[in-house]
């Protein structure tokens, strides 16, 4: 009788160490807690300790060795740009009937000669590698004296500098912003260049238009692309934080000290 009540005390014992195990909260999900990692690698590069800091994101390869060796040449590109750049190009497409406009930056002139002569230069601080990505920061020391009075944060669960309200003195500030693509590292390679050429544009102020137009034999609908360029170059321009919302549109800050 003794034997058949501790066997049930055990029993009991053993069913409310299930229940309690089974209320623990859920583990949360591996992919989500990369993605946060990865938000947060790249939303604060503020130069510091005489370095400059450069985020990068490789699309996943047959031999992953390979992606982060694509991380440090377009690692590489971005430095390049930071020293010069000569010009942009930008296509503009309105689609009238449908009422949306779309105009992105298709092309940044900078030194390639420059970027491949400087990949090894660059030190790697920081990568994560995901199922679909590689992601990583690489450093460069060298005599840049580039500062900030600044240093990116939030407000409101959202960048204090989305809305380019951030006043930075002695400097120019853009912010550039694209939706979802298919790969991230597209969607924040075309967030940068939207950024960039806006510093551009700010500076120059002039576009040299080609534009066409067309219908749809339906009539159906109209659009119009027009296609712009910008001359004339800039120095020291630096994407400085970088934010994705929860729809996977991409936000970058570009900075360049003000004429």
């Amino acid at each position: 009788m003794k034997k058949i009540l501790l066997m049930s005390l055990l029993a009991g014992a053993l069913l409310i160490t299930g229940c309690r195990s089974s209320q623990k909260e859920p583990q949360e999900d591996p992919e989500t807690l990369q993605m946060e990692k990865i938000s947060s690698m790249m939303f604060d590069l503020t130069p510091r300790e005489g370095k400059l800091f450069f985020f990068t994101i490789s699309t996943r390869q047959q031999f992953r060795d390979r992606e982060l060796e694509l991380c440090r040449e377009e690692a590489a590109r971005q430095l390049s740009r930071y020293f010069q750049i000569n010009g942009v190009s930008y296509t503009r497409t309105d689609e009238s009937v449908r009422g949306t406009a779309k105009k992105e930056a298709t092309g940044i002139a900078f030194n390639n000669d420059r970027a491949i002569a400087l990949v090894e230069d660059l030190t790697l601080e920081d990568q994560i590698q995901t199922e679909k990505l590689t992601a990583a920061i690489f450093s460069y020391s060298g005599t840049s004296t580039f500062s900030l009075p600044y240093q990116p944060g939030y407000k409101n669960k959202e960048p204090d500098w989305i809305f380019s309200s951030v006043k930075i003195p002695g400097y120019q500030v853009a912010v550039g912003f694209t939706g979802p693509s298919r790969f991230l590292s597209r969607t924040l390679q075309q967030a940068d260049k939207n950024a960039l050429a806006t510093l551009l544009e700010q500076r120059n102020g002039s576009m040299d238009i080609t534009q066409s137009d067309w219908q749809s034999q339906t009539a159906s609908s109209s659009r119009s692309r027009m296609v712009e360029t910008s001359a004339g170059s800039i120095g020291s321009a630096y994407i400085l934080s970088r934010w994705i919302d929860k729809k996977g549109n991409l936000y970058s800050l570009a900075v360049c000290p003000a004429p």
